[in-house]
């Protein structure tokens, strides 16, 4: 029980780490989202910034194509002007004195007014002029174009507009509701700020030759919304701890009885492993020699089962250790089995390794191999032969052995696993009366016999 409760606080006190975690992170990444629109906003200014100046330089070379600028021209052309660039609230026109001649203000933003002739800080020898009028509640942007004529200045275009409302367009368009955008001089020009109920981002921004800060502010609400990745968090933690606790009070209960039952299914996997060694000693015994520990008679007979369903010519050779039973009566059987174990090893380095040989009597072997034809069957034989003649020493007695190989090819598909290895045993019969050391004899041969 003690251990249960441990663990159980430890999930409740993960939960409240990763809660607190994906709750920074997310705000974190609100921070973020908000910095990377503060700098598109701050592109778009600078866009607008460049599309107006060729703007206003482009109105000003329009204007100072006519010869004569009077009143008719000059309300059509503002007319137009405002029409085509809402934002513009104030357009004036001087003459080459610095008297200001014409003016139009936007009907639509006559409430925001405008900066008085005297105040315009206006550099008349530039062909284009920047400049800022800060009056505390709005920040304006005064644009001069001079116009000229044959090279020839004829007088100077000014555009006036607000900034903070050119920003409440780009507020409208950009953020959303919850997000608000201004510009002061008074505010740092980058930082970040982060409280319960508001997440707070701003970017500096070059305005003629003065830095402002570009402040955006979203408000956020001091509690996790209920589909929110934090509650789900907060959630998934006290399931976890509430199902931890019953899984570990019903392991604990049944404790006992698992044990018992793990005990059980231990000594019952003791006795099937044990049967099923027995099974395999079994098995082996009885597809096995138990002397040389060879594949038997019977193993032979399954193996050519399987050869003949995949190939047609078959060899099958047939050994006949002629001269075993006096080796036994003179030297003893034991000789005699070490002779077998090492006429086994001979013939190994001989044989490639996924030929069959088997033991299928007491002086006996027959030896398969897939895909071998008739002359590769004899040219084997001969080698066998050779390598059996040679003397073996065995516990200091010079002894050698002789022996009769039968070669039974098989030729037709109607010929059996019985019926060919019958062949081989006769083919070594038959080398026996002959008195020749090996005999080769097809299947048609045998049969036609």
């Amino acid at each position: 029980m003690l251990f249960t409760s441990f663990v159980c606080m430890l999930i409740l006190c993960v939960t409240f780490m990763l809660y607190r975690y994906v709750e920074d992170s997310e705000r974190e990444h609100q921070l973020s989202m908000m910095d990377g629109k503060l700098t598109e906003i701050v592109n778009r200014l600078d866009q607008y910034k460049e599309t107006d100046n060729k703007q206003i330089m482009w109105l000003s070379r329009q204007l100072s194509r006519y010869p004569k600028i009077d009143q008719r021209l000059w309300i059509s052309f503002s007319n137009d002007l405002i029409r085509l660039f809402p934002h513009f609230q104030h357009v004036q026109w001087f003459d080459n004195n610095q008297m200001l001649r014409w003016e139009t203000h936007n009907d639509e933003n006559k409430t925001a007014g405008s900066i008085l002739t005297d105040d315009l800080d206006i550099r008349w020898d530039k062909e284009i002029s920047y400049s800022i009028k800060d009056s505390g509640n709005d920040i304006r942007i005064v644009i001069s174009s001079l116009g000229k004529r044959s090279k020839e200045r004829i007088g100077t275009l000014v555009i006036q507009y607000s900034l903070k409302r050119r920003l409440d367009e780009i507020q409208k368009s950009v953020l959303s509701q919850t997000q608000l955008l201004s510009i002061s001089s008074q505010l740092p020009a980058d930082y970040r700020e982060t409280i319960a109920t508001r997440l707070s981002v701003s970017r500096p921004i070059l305005l003629g030759e003065e830095v402002y800060a570009l402040y955006m502010e979203q408000h956020v609400s001091p509690y996790p919304k209920l589909l929110s990745l934090p509650m789900a968090v907060f959630i998934t933690g006290l399931v976890a701890a509430t199902l931890c606790s019953i899984t570990l009070y019903l392991l604990e209960i049944n404790y006992v009885g698992r044990r018992a039952v793990s005990r059980s299914i231990r000594s019952l996997r003791r006795e099937l492993k044990a049967q099923k060694e027995t099974e395999n000693r079994l098995q082996f015994v009885a597809y096995h020699d138990q002397k040389t520990l060879l594949p038997n008679r019977h193993s032979l007979e399954m193996y050519l089962e399987k050869a003949i369903l995949v190939e047609q010519d078959i060899v099958l050779t047939c050994i006949d250790i002629s001269n075993l039973n006096e080796i036994n009566d003179m030297y003893g059987h034991h000789i005699g089995e070490h002779l077998l174990f090492d006429i086994v090893k001979r013939f190994r380095t001989i044989l490639p390794r996924h030929a069959m040989m088997a033991r299928v009597d007491s002086s006996q072997f027959m030896i398969s191999v897939a895909g071998m034809c008739q002359l590769e069957a004899e040219m084997q034989a001969n080698q066998l032969r050779i390598c059996l003649e040679e003397e073996f020493n065995i516990e200091n007695n010079q002894i050698i052995a002789h022996c009769l190989i039968g070669i039974a090819y098989r030729l037709n598909r109607s010929i059996n696993t019985e019926e060919l290895i019958r062949h081989a045993e006769t083919a070594t019969h038959r080398a026996r009366n002959w008195e020749q050391a090996i005999l080769l004899l097809t299947t048609r041969q045998c049969r036609n016999n």
